[in-house]
This record gives C-alpha cells, sequence and structure tokens, in this order.
C-alpha cells in the first residue's frame, strides 16, 4: 500500500509571530502578578494572548498522509 505525504510550508510570518506572543503573554502576566498594572484593559489582554496561544497549535498542519482508501491530518 502505497502512502503520499504532503507538508505544507507556512510564511515566515508565521513562525515569527508565535515567540512575539509568547513574550506579550509573559510581559502582561508580569505586569498583573508584580502588582504594577491591574487595570481590566491588561487583565483582558494577558486573557486574550493566553487563549490566543492556547489555540494556536491546532492552526497548524504538519502533514497529510494519503493511503489508498483513507488520509489522516496530523
Amino acid at each position: 500500500m502505497q502512502k503520499t505525504i504532503f507538508k505544507p510550508k507556512y510564511p515566515g510570518k508565521t513562525y515569527f509571530g508565535l515567540p512575539v506572543i509568547i513574550l506579550l503573554e509573559f510581559y502582561m502576566l508580569w505586569q498583573i502578578l508584580s502588582g504594577k498594572d491591574n487595570s481590566p484593559e491588561t487583565i483582558f489582554m494577558a486573557t486574550f494572548f493566553g487563549l490566543l496561544l492556547a489555540i494556536m497549535p491546532y492552526a497548524f498542519v504538519r502533514q497529510i498522509v494519503f493511503t489508498a482508501n483513507a488520509f489522516s491530518i496530523e
């Protein structure tokens, strides 16, 4: 049984955005936990970036494997 593997390539900007979002999340959490900025905007942004980081791994397709009768997405 022959397998065909397709690995998509994403633009470089996509990989650059993830470390930026991680740094922003750490900065926001540091501001909140140290007590320097407990405004609702900071808490909202920290929550937003945290949810974005939680969803981000599911947005990328590593590879698609096609077989004779089916395909699987990883």
